[in-house]
């Protein structure tokens, strides 16, 4: 294990970084290692009602063939349930009493797992991972931060494509426990099969060096 990278917990808004954590040594489940996230705005609503009412039946629609979203929150997660096309448009097709089952069971999990989120927060000073392919305005990341430290103290980096301004490798302070940070390369695979592990790991270890000199933390050795 890079025992850095477990000061790293993924917010979405895919599962790139989680492959990142994993591939890292990181193996134990989160609530958003592998989930999508259309609008971070999403991510704040769920925070702040500290995720009551997650993963509800009757909140949840077919989003791919092997996912569902969370209408409440907007969030979308990896099911068991069977998803079909009909005319264009992803819906479940199985009977309901097998889905109902899948679902109760996923409920449980999801649920768990953001009780868990939130105990981590709570006693642990992680560093929480906005992935995004587009521009995450500073104004949003600085919400969140605020909607997790209601909960406990924490940072949180936004990673973003290097650019001419910001080659990889750049780490920079946004705000008060707000970090921006440059990958060579944030994957466009719809499956994800070209994530560049090591420009992420170089781009997190400069950025967790970043934040110890700031707070005085005690800097893991790979």
């Amino acid at each position: 294990m890079i025992d850095f990278m477990r000061n790293f917990e993924s917010l979405g808004n895919n599962s790139e970084f989680g492959f990142v954590l994993q591939n890292a040594g990181v193996t134990q489940s989160s609530l958003f290692k592998w989930t999508l996230i259309d609008d971070f705005t999403h991510l704040i609503a769920a925070i702040d009602a500290e995720f009551e009412g997650l993963y509800e039946s009757a909140n949840l629609v077919p989003r791919f063939a092997t996912m569902v979203r969370d209408i409440k929150f907007g969030l979308c997660f990896h099911t068991e349930a069977k998803i079909g096309v009909d005319n264009g448009r992803y819906v479940f097709i199985d009977n309901i009493d097998d889905r109902m089952e899948v679902i109760e069971r996923e409920r449980q999990k999801f649920r768990y797992l953001a009780n868990n989120f939130l105990q981590t927060l709570r006693v642990e000073k992680k560093i929480y991972v906005l992935r995004s392919g587009i521009e995450i305005p500073a104004v949003v990341a600085e919400m969140i931060l605020r909607s997790l430290r209601r909960v406990g103290h924490c940072s949180l980096i936004v990673m973003k494509q290097a650019d001419d301004e910001h080659p990889a490798g750049t780490v920079r302070i946004l705000s008060d426990g707000v970090y921006e940070g440059s990958v060579a390369y944030i994957s466009k695979d719809p499956g994800l099969q070209d994530i560049q592990h090591v420009g992420w790991l170089e781009t997190c270890q400069k950025a967790w060096e970043m934040h110890t000199a700031l707070y005085g933390l005690a800097t893991e050795q790979s």
